[in-house]
């Protein structure tokens, strides 16, 4: 994948000295280029993960490589009890939240992208984790997660750029594109696990 991205902002860069597109176009399709591959790069790993809880911790590494972003956080939904769960936390805990709690539970609720500038001039943001840790959180974007049949299986939400800068529609694009793959990883290892238990039930 890095190869064919490389060839291909070759390609571009030649395409604008040719003056077929302009430098800036140039520059932004091959940044895109680079971006997409990271992620055909990334789906390696993901795939091959069948434990959920090793595959939570890929994700989120991958996610905040993938998309030059200091935090990320991955909330699945718990129909059953109405609730929104994280597995995979710093302490090793498991968080639990109603279903449309804060701004990830309401994206798991709703399927909305939230795209937030501003995380402290916005009334849906909840400070308490900020004060309780010393994290300042500056800009958040956050989306759904959907399975094959497009039912939402749960929110991924990254924070603060590492250049300072909000999240802006290209971000937008490109996390909708990994939520997609996660969306697929997620179901496979549900279904590993069903599977797993079932052999184990019959054992």
């Amino acid at each position: 994948a890095r190869v064919m991205t490389h060839n291909l902002g070759a390609i571009l860069s030649r395409i604008a000295q040719d003056q077929l597109i302009g430098v800036d176009e140039a520059a932004f399709l091959a940044r895109r280029l680079e971006k997409f591959g990271e992620i055909v790069e990334a789906s390696r790993s993901l795939m091959g993960a069948v434990d959920m809880r090793r595959l939570l911790t890929e994700i989120l590494s991958k996610t905040r490589l993938v998309m030059n972003a200091d935090k990320a956080s991955i909330f699945l939904v718990d129909r059953e009890r109405r609730e929104i769960f994280a597995s995979v936390t710093l302490d090793g805990s498991e968080i639990r939240l109603p279903l449309g709690s804060g701004i990830i539970g309401h994206v798991a609720e709703t399927g909305e992208t939230v795209n937030i500038p501003d995380a402290y001039a916005d009334e849906r943001f909840n400070r308490a984790n900020d004060l309780k840790t010393g994290y300042r959180t500056r800009s958040i974007l956050c989306m759904p997660i959907c399975n094959p049949a497009n039912e939402i299986t749960g929110a991924i939400q990254i924070l603060n750029r590492l250049d300072g800068s909000s999240f802006d529609h290209e971000d937008e694009e490109l996390l909708a594109a990994f939520a997609g793959l996660i969306g697929v990883c997620l179901e496979n290892a549900r279904a590993y696990e069903e599977l797993a238990a079932e052999r184990n039930s019959l054992e």
